[in-house]
C-alpha cells in the first residue's frame, strides 16, 4: 500500500450525532495505514444535537483529532474553508461526516495521485444514492457551471477530494460560505491557477441515519447567489449588455444613413460594421479588460464571430425546418439560434480571444 508522508483529513459536521463517531473511528484506523503523519479535523458547524459532545469525547482520547467549533451554523462552505485553512500537512483530504463515502477508498485517491502527479484528485459518483430530483438538480447545476466556466468535470460537488496543500496556499482565498458553491469556486480557482485536476470513481452509499441538508431550498438559493456574484457571471452579464447595445447601435446607424439617402444595402453594411467595432472595443476594454496584442485579438474575434454566426444560422435553419416557416415560428427560430450562439460566443472570447496569459510556473 502506497503511503503519503503527511495527510490532514477534515470532516464538516452539522447535526451528525448518529454518524460522526463511526465515520471518524473508521478514518482513524485507515489513516494509520496510509500516512506516516496525519491529523483529523472535525468542524462542528453549530450543531444543535449531541454532535459536539460526541466529538469532544473522541478528541479527549486521541491527540490526532482536532476540533473547530462554529458558534452558530455558518454553512457547508464555511466548514470547508475552516478545514482547508486549518490543515497543516502537505496533503489534505476531506469527505462528508454522514458515512455515505467509504473512507478506505482514500487508497485509490493516493494511487491515482502517484500515477498522474495531480494536484487535486476529486471523486466522481459511481451511483449516487440520492433522489432522482436531486440528481436532476445536480445535472442542471453542472450544466450551468460547465457552460459558464468550462470546468468540464463529471461531478463538481462530489464530497470526497484529495488536495495538495500548496493549491490552497496559491489560489485566491475561498469566499463561498452559506451555499454549496464552495466546491465549484474551489475547482474554478484551482483550474485557473494552472493546477492539475484528475477524477476517480468513488462509491456512494445510502445515508444510514440523520437528515441531509444539501438540498434545502436555502442552500440552493445561496448557491445561486454565489454563482451570480462570481467574476465570470458578471462578465457574462456585461457581455450580454454589450451585445444588446451593439444591436441597438446597428439599428441607429442603419436608420440614420437610410433616412439621409443611402440605399438599403450600404446602410445595413455600415450599421453592421459599426456594431462589430463597438462590440469588439467594449468587450476588450470593459467586459474582459484584456489588452493583449491587438492584431491577435482581432483575428481571434473574427474567427469566434464567424463560427458563432454560423451556429446561429444552422440552429435557426433547423428550427424552421422542424416547426414551420410561418412568421411567428420563423422569428421564434431566429431567437433560438441567437440564444444558442451567445454562450458559445462568450466562452470563445473568454477562453480564447481575450484570454489573459497566466504564469503556469507555480
Amino acid at each position: 500500500m502506497e503511503k503519503l508522508k503527511e495527510l490532514s483529513v477534515f470532516f464538516p459536521a452539522y447535526n451528525e450525532e448518529a454518524n460522526i463517531k463511526t465515520t471518524v473511528s473508521k478514518a482513524n484506523k485507515i489513516l494509520k495505514e496510509v500516512a506516516e503523519r496525519y491529523e483529523i479535523i472535525i468542524i462542528d458547524d453549530g450543531s444543535t444535537d449531541k454532535t459536539n459532545k460526541i466529538i469532544k469525547k473522541l478528541a479527549s482520547g486521541n491527540n490526532k483529532i482536532k476540533i473547530i467549533e462554529h458558534g452558530v451554523n455558518m454553512g457547508y462552505g464555511a466548514s470547508v474553508i475552516s478545514g482547508f485553512y486549518n490543515s497543516r500537512y502537505e496533503w489534505i483530504a476531506f469527505t462528508d461526516s454522514d458515512g455515505q463515502f467509504d473512507f478506505s477508498e482514500i487508497t485509490n485517491f493516493i494511487s491515482k495521485q502517484k500515477e498522474t502527479n495531480a494536484d487535486l484528485v476529486i471523486g466522481s459518483y459511481i451511483d449516487r444514492k440520492v433522489s432522482k430530483m436531486r440528481k436532476f438538480n445536480t445535472w442542471l447545476w453542472q450544466f450551468i457551471i460547465n457552460l459558464f466556466f468550462g470546468l468540464n468535470v463529471k461531478d463538481i460537488d462530489c464530497g470526497f477530494k484529495l488536495v495538495r496543500k500548496k493549491v490552497i496556499e496559491k489560489i485566491p482565498r475561498l469566499e463561498s460560505q452559506r451555499g454549496a458553491f464552495i466546491s465549484t469556486e474551489f475547482l474554478i480557482k484551482s483550474k485557473r491557477s494552472g493546477f492539475k485536476i484528475v477524477e476517480i470513481p468513488v462509491h456512494h452509499h445510502p445515508r444510514g441515519r440523520g437528515e441531509p441538508t444539501g438540498a434545502n431550498l436555502n442552500v440552493v438559493i445561496s448557491s445561486f447567489k454565489d454563482l451570480f456574484n462570481t467574476n465570470t457571471f458578471i462578465k457574462f452579464m456585461k457581455f450580454c449588455f454589450v451585445g444588446l447595445t451593439s444591436a441597438l447601435l446597428s439599428l441607429v446607424v442603419f436608420n440614420i444613413l437610410f433616412y439621409y439617402g443611402s440605399n438599403f444595402t450600404v446602410s445595413l453594411i455600415f450599421g453592421i460594421l459599426f456594431s462589430i467595432m463597438y462590440n469588439f472595443i467594449m468587450n476588450r476594454e470593459v467586459t474582459f479588460s484584456s489588452r493583449s496584442k491587438l492584431r491577435k485579438q482581432i483575428f481571434r474575434y473574427g474567427i469566434v464571430y464567424i463560427i458563432s454566426q454560423g451556429i446561429n444560422f444552422l440552429v435557426s435553419t433547423i428550427m424552421v425546418l422542424l416547426i414551420g416557416k410561418e412568421t411567428v415560428y420563423a422569428n421564434f427560430s431566429v431567437l433560438i439560434g441567437i440564444a444558442v450562439s451567445i454562450p458559445f460566443s462568450f466562452l470563445g472570447h473568454l477562453l480564447w480571444t481575450f484570454r489573459k496569459e497566466r504564469n503556469r510556473n507555480i
